[in-house]
């Protein structure tokens, strides 16, 4: 397996494993009608154009595309703190740490970027993941947000940026 930085052709494939997991696993934790508006906002020419103000990074095993996740390229309110975006991984690739690598990935792109604080608006179905990562909830608070997620947050180390 590999990690590598998004290309506008892999827009297609990230497009369909984005909503096969909306449909076979968070449909589990959200009513139809939210996974279907997130369905409608994860088409291929959204992502590529997501790109413009995300940094996308892939996972692939033999040249399929296996997951991905993203990080916001600007930083939130004048702060030192970024967004982690649009994580998942193929429902037959759970449970064999791609998501665990993918999110290594982006906490080494925030560390190189001088980023105090990652923020994850972490799905229902992608609390557990996050807290296993050392992520915690926002202020202390475990408390679903009007989106539908729970905040969460990682201090990121970048003793080079001091």
């Amino acid at each position: 397996m590999t990690i590598r930085d998004f290309l506008p052709a892999d827009a297609p494939d990230i497009s369909a494993l984005i909503i096969k997991n909306l449909r076979d696993v968070n449909s589990k934790d959200y009513p139809h009608d939210t996974i279907e508006r997130l369905v409608d906002r994860f088409t291929p020419e959204n992502i590529i154009g997501e790109s413009s103000w995300r940094h996308i990074i892939v996972a692939e095993d033999n040249r399929t595309v296996i997951g991905t996740a993203s990080i916001g390229k600007k930083t939130i309110d004048n702060t030192a703190d970024r967004f982690v975006l649009t994580v998942f991984v193929h429902p037959a690739f759970h449970g064999r740490d791609v998501g665990t690598l993918l999110m290594r990935e982006i906490e080494r792109i925030a560390a190189k970027w001088c980023t105090h604080m990652l923020v994850v608006p972490a799905s229902i179905t992608a609390k557990s993941f996050y807290l296993k990562l050392g992520y915690r909830f926002h202020d202390g608070r475990e408390q679903v947000t009007e989106h539908g997620t729970y905040t969460m947050t990682k201090v990121i180390s970048h003793e080079a940026c001091t």
